[in-house]
């Protein structure tokens, strides 16, 4: 088992071996310690916010009961995953953006450095823990509960690595072209060196954004007025990065997680709608 096959086949099937358990069993590649499951975090029985499905059944011997204190998971476990806001996704798309039309380097924009208010590698500004955890979508990490969220780094496209895979990451670019089918859709943008990226809108995206999704025609007639004009449409998305058999797959969970132009759906449903008046 390796972490490709399990986020490719296994993520979300493997549950807690005792029997009768429901608990969900998650993978962990180990650099420094062994590779092993465990379960998540949530699915422990002192949980008191966590519903029964998904939970270790009463006298489990795999549950664990945590005692310390979530700052303190966070800073001794980078494992700990969290779920993300859509305020926290939206002051990343906004400052990547801003980065971006003001030409800063890529090195500047991708971060890496001390994290401070004028570094992208923490979006949200200001100082934060040096561990905080790891940004997850889906719905499948922790929520939290107080202290900043998990940082998301910002990429641009030809700079994204093996690093970066099945990991969340704000990625930013230009569009080259907008696909819609019926149960999918496709952003692709623009690489320099080749690369073959595209944000995926697959099926999963599109039953959590049903009634979102039927507007997706709009994207479609605002990227081709703006390529009638010869102008670029700037693409910013959060989502999980994913390596496929043709290229490189960015994968958002929910319509707020991408904008063109700085512009969300709903902004750019409006601005094109007033064009064709």
């Amino acid at each position: 088992m390796d972490k490709q096959s399990y986020e490719s086949y296994y993520k979300g099937y493997l549950f807690c071996p005792t029997p009768n358990c429901n608990a969900h069993l998650v993978f962990i590649e180990g650099n420094i310690q062994v590779s092993h499951f465990r379960t998540w975090r949530r699915s422990n029985v002192n949980k008191a916010d966590v519903d029964d499905k998904g939970k270790h059944i009463e006298g489990c011997p795999n549950s664990i009961s945590y005692e310390e204190s979530e700052k303190n998971r966070r800073r001794y476990d980078p494992e700990y995953k969290y779920n993300v806001s859509d305020e926290h996704i939206s002051s990343v798309l906004r400052r990547a953006y801003n980065a971006f039309t003001k030409k800063q380097t890529g090195s500047e924009i991708n971060g890496g450095g001390k994290r401070n208010s004028s570094n992208l590698a923490s979006p949200t500004g200001g100082l934060v823990d040096e561990i905080s955890g790891t940004a997850i979508l889906f719905g499948q990490g922790e929520d939290i509960t107080k202290g900043r969220e998990p940082r998301i780094p910002v990429r641009l496209l030809d700079n994204i690595s093996e690093q970066d895979y099945f990991q969340v990451r704000c990625i930013i670019g230009f569009v080259s072209h907008v696909y819609l089918e019926e149960n999918y859709a496709y952003i692709n943008l623009k690489s320099t060196q080749g690369k073959n990226i595209k944000i995926h809108f697959n099926e999963n995206f599109i039953v959590n954004n049903r009634v979102q999704f039927e507007l997706f025609p709009y994207i479609k007639d605002y990227a081709k007025l703006k390529k009638e004009v010869k102008s670029e449409v700037v693409c910013c998305c959060v989502g999980e990065v994913k390596k496929t058999e043709k290229g490189i797959d960015v994968r958002p969970d929910r319509y707020s997680a991408f904008s063109l132009d700085n512009k969300k759906l709903y902004a750019i449903l409006h601005e094109v709608s007033n064009l064709f008046k």
